[in-house]
């Protein structure tokens, strides 16, 4: 099949999920293309994500490519004087005529600015490469394009929702629930409230688990475990609990001066979260990694004692999904302390194969290390029982498989009924 994944941005280094799912797909033998809606701004990325540059197309790419001289001066003006420019959307609405005719302006443009513009471009593109299905990796504005191209072009769109892509920011919910033929998630927790919340009809819904990419992993010695070490690998925002983290790390050190704690990633916290270390005079016991490659980031999880992510609610409604980091940590056999919140007692069996600990508890959260840092047979115990759990239920092939046999039904079910094929020139 031809799948045309919609992202934001790519490639980007929080999104190793998506990249994983596309990875596989290819190797089963699918053409996968990406169509992204801005040009990626990190400098480290997964060396997975080379395998796709050929077939990513981005959306200011195309745009320029249609537009003539003059106007494509007047878009990087209008670009440049957005903030203080009072007639910007009305520059925007001028330069590209043609949706501002079909009434799209007045619906989408808040929300997708010029990229709405470039939907024309795409959707040609699409078709000239003979897409069977187009894919959104999120629920939020890269779902909003997929629907639009998908009325553009007939042909048949799904979209995944994880956690703020559903709880916080999930633009038109009710259209697109109503026009996907698929809709991926990844809990029975997020079913709930797709179907109870937003009145999805279940038979929609397919709960795909996220999956680690077990061929990186395994390259990974497991030889070289530290007693002394906790990890945490996110980005520093205010789902993560880190600060909760931090403060139980602080008790725990009291009683064993050997401990190092490790945060890898970055994000809007890290400013926050380094006075924090600084307050309880932690500097020497804790340091901060950045964001470094995944191979970096696999064989730290396999030095680690124990991985620690304990997730909250923010109260914008933000929350974790399942986070791919604790997947990866449990199949290299890493003792995990997460929270009860969202999918993730999905994942950690509390006291099988992980520890869950309520949202915020610090005491809990220390109590919780504590046993783990003083029982060696424990965390093994607990490190074998939760790679049995990813391997079980969590493995990249059964979930990928799941996408691939929707979209064998959605494609049967569209065959012969569809107007794919036809320029959006001649479809709207």
């Amino acid at each position: 099949m031809n799948i045309a994944y919609i992202l934001n941005i790519f490639p980007r280094l929080y999104q190793t999920f998506i990249l994983n799912d596309m990875a596989h797909l290819k190797r089963q033998g699918h053409d996968i293309y990406v169509f992204s809606a801005g040009k990626p701004y990190d400098n480290i990325f997964h060396g997975d994500a080379v395998a796709f540059s050929e077939n990513t197309v981005y959306f200011s790419d195309l745009v320029n490519e249609t537009m003539g001289k003059v106007n494509q001066y007047i878009f990087k003006f209008a670009l440049r004087t957005k903030k203080y420019n009072p007639i910007y959307e009305k520059t925007i609405q001028y330069i590209f005529h043609e949706m501002s005719n079909k009434g799209y302006d007045k619906k989408y443009f808040k929300d997708l600015d010029w990229r709405l513009h470039a939907l024309p471009s795409v959707a040609n593109a699409l078709i000239k490469k003979e897409i069977d299905v187009i894919h959104a990796g999120f629920g939020s504005n890269e779902s909003t394009y997929a629907m639009i191209m998908s009325e553009m072009t007939r042909i048949p769109f799904t979209f995944e929702t994880h956690a703020k892509d559903l709880f916080v920011k999930f633009p038109f919910a009710d259209e697109k629930i109503r026009k996907a033929q698929r809709l991926f998630t990844i809990s029975e927790y997020n079913k709930k409230y797709l179907t109870e919340h937003l009145r999805c009809p279940p038979s929609k819904i397919v709960v795909k688990r996220v999956s680690c990419n077990r061929t990186y992993c395994d390259q990974i010695s497991l030889k070289g475990r530290k007693d002394n070490l906790i990890l945490s690998v996110c980005r520093l925002d205010s789902i993560k609990g880190l600060e909760y983290a931090i403060e139980a790390f602080s008790k725990v050190v009291r009683k064993r001066n050997d401990l190092k704690y490790v945060i890898i990633g970055d994000g809007p916290l890290r400013g926050d979260l380094a006075g924090q270390v600084e307050r309880l005079s932690l500097s020497e016991k804790v340091s901060f990694r950045g964001n470094i490659t995944n191979e970096q980031v696999l064989n730290l999880i396999a030095q680690a004692t124990i991985v620690l992510m304990p997730s909250v609610i923010a109260q914008n409604g933000d929350r974790d999904g399942i986070p791919t980091a604790l997947i990866e940590a449990m199949y290299m056999k890493t003792p995990v302390i997460s929270s009860r919140v969202s999918g993730i007692p999905e994942l950690i069996d509390d006291g099988m194969n992980g520890f869950l600990t309520e949202s915020g508890d610090v005491d809990q959260i220390a109590g919780k290390m504590e046993r783990l840092l003083s029982d060696e047979s424990l965390r093994t115990r607990m490190g074998d029982l939760a790679r049995e759990k990813v391997d079980r239920e969590f493995n990249i092939e059964d979930n990928v498989n799941k996408l691939i046999s929707a979209w064998k039904d959605i494609t049967s079910e569209a065959a012969g009924r569809s107007n794919k094929g036809t320029a959006f020139q001649e479809i709207v």
